[in-house]
């Protein structure tokens, strides 16, 4: 697997259905690197236990031997690997982030070491002579306690395995870690890296480093206008939004360090699988030598996501994205079948190819096929599993509105069905007039879409299904005024037992504050949860800002009953600035422990840094990157 160098490590979709395994069946040892036989001089026989390992988890996991979807214990939300041979001590740098679920106070964290050599397939537990990093039989293992902090659920460790510590002779390697949480003897969670490609020689060397002043963040009050729905009336009133400001302090400087053996990580080369399946290996007994590694196994790299449009059709022959166009017409349904670039995508990027480039399976999302299903067959399609279903803006088409929900429901990974509503977008900058008239004429389409997938939850028999939305920008308008005719639609809507919706995100809404104040109570009281997402850098909101006069809402805080009001300033790094809430690392984090965790503003610390009270409303900021 190809690892990019301070990128973000994250696991293949093999060990994120194994770990889900872990999670339900409250596993009490650790499969995060699968053992496989004691076999040093059969590779094939090896290869052959690690799938048949492989193949039990996965049939556990179909067949209902795990049968619980509630995680019981704590979460690593977030691994970050960065090999840094210029700091003291030189060394690898891992940065976890922990969440605490009910009831748990300490965590014992377990990171060990694996490598392999170039040519070969076997896994090993890395020696090391360091007695104060040695686990029972030899191997390079760091053990920390990790205390849930008084005010949060989460909290971030990080961890320096020296490269002083790596008992490795000169040669090529592929090395990993593997990070295990502990209850006690019981394991919570199980996470693992991808391998990196690492070359150790025989020298040590100095070399001569400029180290950065030292950083540090301080808190900055910033004047904003805000908006305040109070018992049905809008107020404006001027507020001193607490932000998180980066500061620096000291001179920079000339550090000699010395780098042992010389570890050094080279540009990776994806190893190709060359050794057949073994169909006369026998079962053997475990043990505990030799180790293979889950990312040897090629994740999924096709993403099927579902979608609804009132787009007309271009050309019914057509199976592809340029089947719809951008004009109004009857609702259909379908689904796409997404390439991901599973080994070069970054999380929070959207990897397209440009009007200059050549589509490549290998570095991006494209829309490989496009099947249409009736309305029938799209809600049985969606039934069985949690939806989210995403809004997209203006000046956008229909690929990219697909291409995007497949981003967020990997990035998030998400366990769900990702959907996809498509509203009949110019997709051009110079369209902004005519998107807000199909914005408009596309409420009922929506409310169509709306009305089906509450209506096949409610007849489900599994009562916990929940339909979660994100809506972007203009995308707003379009959902709020849609939740509006659905609830005045269902007469009974104050006498249902559940609302409509589980979560509701509404990202850089383009919408004016008298109209978001009047459509927002609808929304609020047909989600579980409502959450608001602002920042003053958004330049689009700006340029609509100034075509409409109007403010959008989504430039600055906004406080309602019942709405999460959380302040995106510092995290948003786009030329734009308005697509923070599918790139900013940050946001996307919370995103995930809200759908998939079902935390609260003050149960997400980190990546929410700070808590704030104005005019009795509650406001977050999310932490600095």
């Amino acid at each position: 697997m190809r690892v990019q160098r301070g990128d973000m490590s994250h696991i293949t979709r093999w060990e994120q259905r194994i770990l889900l395994v872990l999670n339900r069946m409250e596993c009490k040892s650790s499969i995060g690197l699968l053992p496989t036989v004691k076999m040093p001089k059969s590779n094939v026989l090896r290869t052959h236990m690690t799938r048949i390992w492989q193949v039990w988890l996965i049939a556990a996991y179909f067949f209902g031997v795990c049968h619980s979807s509630v995680v019981s214990g704590a979460v690593a939300s977030h691994i970050g690997l960065v090999h840094d041979g210029s700091s003291k001590p030189p060394g690898d740098r891992l940065d976890i982030s922990i969440v605490f679920m009910p009831g748990e106070e300490v965590l014992t964290l377990e990171v060990r070491a694996y490598y392999r050599k170039a040519e070969e397939e076997a896994v090993r537990p890395l020696p090391t002579q360091d007695p104060s990093r040695q686990g029972e039989t030899g191997e390079l293992m760091l053990r920390v306690s990790v205390a849930k902090p008084n005010d949060s659920r989460g909290t971030e460790v990080k961890l320096v395995i020296p490269y002083a510590a790596m008992s490795l002779p000169p040669g090529e390697y592929e090395m990993g870690y593997e990070i295990r949480g502990l209850q006690g003897s019981t394991i919570d969670f199980v996470r693992a890296t991808k391998f990196a490609p690492l070359r150790v020689t025989d020298r040590k060397r100095k070399t001569m480093v400029e180290r950065a002043a030292q950083s540090q963040t301080i808190i900055e009050k910033i004047e904003r206008q805000a908006y305040i729905l109070k018992d049905g009336e809008l107020e404006e009133a001027k507020v001193r939004i607490e932000v998180p400001m980066p500061i620096r302090e000291g001179a920079r400087t000339i550090l000699q360090v010395d780098i042992p053996g010389e570890f050094s990580h080279p540009a990776p080369v994806k190893r190709p699988s060359t050794i057949p399946p073994d169909p006369s290996a026998e079962s053997l007994p475990l043990g505990n030598v030799v180790w293979d590694s889950l990312d040897q196994f090629e994740p999924e790299s096709k993403r099927l996501v579902y979608f609804a449009t009132n787009r007309n059709v271009v050309d019914a022959t057509l199976k592809n994205a340029d089947r719809y166009g951008n004009e109004l017409a009857d609702v259909t349904y379908g689904t796409c079948l997404i390439n991901i670039p599973i080994e070069t995508h970054s999380s929070g990027k959207l990897e397209v190819p440009g009007w200059w480039q050549r589509r490549n399976p290998e570095k991006h999302f494209l829309v490989e096929s496009v099947t249409v299903l009736d309305r029938s067959q799209f809600l049985a399609a969606t039934d069985p599993s949690d939806v989210l279903l995403f809004v997209h803006g203006y000046n956008t088409k229909f690929d990219f509105s697909v291409l995007r929900i497949a981003q967020l429901v990997h990035d998030l990974q998400f366990p769900g069905r990702g959907i996809a509503f498509s509203w009949p977008s110019a997709a051009t900058l110079t369209g902004y007039f005519q998107d807000e008239k199909m914005n408009e004429a596309s409420v009922g389409a929506l409310v169509d879409v709306l009305k089906g997938l509450v209506d096949a939850r409610d007849r489900e028999v599994n009562p916990v299904r929940r339909i979660h939305v994100i809506s972007h920008s203009m995308g707003n308008r379009l959902f709020l005024k849609a939740v509006r005719q659905l609830e005045l639609e269902n007469k009974n809507f104050e006498e249902t037992l559940r609302p409509f919706f589980g979560h509701v995100a509404l990202a850089a809404p383009d919408v004016d504050a008298t109209t978001f104040s009047a459509l927002l109570p609808s929304v609020i009281r047909q989600a579980e949860h409502v959450t608001f997402y602002y920042c003053e850098s958004d330049r689009a909101l700006g340029a609509s800002r100034a075509i409409h006069i109007d403010k959008p809402v989504g430039l600055g805080p906004f406080f309602a009953d019942g709405l999460d009001t959380i302040n995106a300033d510092r995290v948003n790094t786009e030329i734009l600035g308005h697509g923070y809430f599918a790139s900013a690392h940050q946001l996307l984090l919370d995103l995930a422990l809200l759908l998939r965790f079902n935390l609260s503003p003050d149960e997400r610390h980190p990546p929410l840094s700070i808590r704030s009270e104005y005019f009795g409303y509650p406001h977050w900021t999310l932490a600095l990157p």
